[in-house]
């Protein structure tokens, strides 16, 4: 997929623009606050429907602007594709070819997208929601299906926890037990098909990251859900233990068992055969590293499922890696890139199709 064409308006600092991109490797040049993560911040808005920073839109918004608007034209398989995002008084409208949208699930994966921060290192030193976020957006950018059964399940777990906080006759939580663990089941069996090629992926390219190092990953679904042979008995599983748990979760005020509490699990391998927990355990660097190796994972998965090269968003993310890892992350992409960056470009050892150079949110091209 190339993004050919951006133009946004009231977005963050940016002054209102348009800008035409290269189909390969686009440098956006600026010192701190100038503006360069805004623009990888309104492309990454365009092709998900939100933003890597914030989950809410008015903060987006520049202050004292009417409204948020962000349109853009990408060339992909099927040829060009137009999409447009306007957030006005509290309100987002979605569209793509000039078609409303009505659900962001409809919306999702119609340009994917990768990003490399230096906040990636969150995936393993941070907490488990982080990582569960990362499985859930690198699958539904595949799936669409799977980003609804993931609406449908929250709606039926926070109808189960209200009812927890109720304390209610039983015959009310056998209603929401049963549609959580059929929604439980599909979102626990794809995680079970993707986190597989996934988490290879990842093992693969923390090989080529790591000398002398056996990094492993795997994906820890809550009691072991996962490891069941059938969804059938996923499912009924499921329902035996939200009936077994409910005394504690009434007493907790909260669910203790399903899906929303997987995790990926990433350890240290040691020659004597003793596994360390990276998250605990691992050096900063060892850290980011893995982190890398998960978001490189995550976009030779898209290649496979959709025979398509993702976006790559880049922010910085050289200044936090030695010049041989640098190089390795750079000739891992095969895609059109961004890379924001404050530094010299001529320190990258990077060929920019394209300079793009921001000061007080104004781009010019270069």
């Amino acid at each position: 997929m190339v993004l050919k064409h951006l133009a946004f308006e009231g977005f963050r600092n940016l002054v209102d623009s348009e800008v035409d991109f290269h189909p390969e490797i686009n440098l956006i040049v600026g010192e701190n606050a100038s503006g360069k993560t805004s623009l990888l911040e309104a492309i990454y808005y365009l092709a998900v429907g939100r933003s890597f920073r914030t989950h809410r839109d008015n903060e987006l918004k520049k202050f004292g602007a009417p409204h948020l608007k962000v349109r853009g034209e990408a060339e992909g398989p099927q040829g060009y594709t137009t999409a447009q995002i306007v957030f006005y008084e509290g309100t987002k409208l979605l569209s793509l070819a000039d078609r409303k949208i009505l659900r962001l699930s409809d919306y999702l994966g119609w340009c994917p997208v990768i990003t490399i921060l230096l906040e990636d290192i969150e995936l393993i030193r941070g907490a488990p929601n982080t990582r569960r976020d990362f499985i859930n957006l690198a699958i539904a950018q595949l799936n669409r299906n799977y980003l609804k059964d993931l609406i449908e399940y929250r709606k039926a777990l926070q109808e189960r926890n209200k009812l927890l906080n109720e304390k209610v006759d039983e015959s009310y939580y056998e209603v929401w037990e049963k549609i959580l663990a059929q929604i439980a089941c599909r979102i626990i069996e794809e995680r079970k098909k993707k986190l597989s090629i996934l988490l290879d992926y990842a093992q693969k390219y923390s090989d080529m990251l790591f000398e002398g190092k056996k990094i492993v990953f795997r994906y820890k679904s809550d009691h072991d859900l996962a490891e069941l042979s059938s969804a059938t008995e996923i499912e009924r599983t499921m329902l035996e233990l939200l009936k077994n748990k409910r005394t504690l979760d009434i007493e907790l005020g909260h669910t203790t068992v399903g899906p929303h509490r997987d995790d990926i699990i990433v350890e240290e391998v040691k020659s004597s055969g003793e596994k360390l927990l990276l998250s605990k355990y691992g050096s900063e660097g060892e850290q980011r590293l893995c982190a890398l190796a998960l978001k490189l994972a995550e976009a030779q998965m898209i290649q496979e499922f959709r025979n398509l090269s993702p976006i790559y968003l880049l922010d910085e993310i050289a200044a936090e890696l030695d010049s041989q890892n640098t190089k390795k992350l750079f000739r891992s992409i095969t895609g059109q890139m961004f890379y924001a960056t404050a530094k010299d470009q001529n320190n990258l050892g990077l060929t920019p199709g394209k300079v793009f150079k921001i000061t007080k949110g104004t781009i010019t091209s270069q």
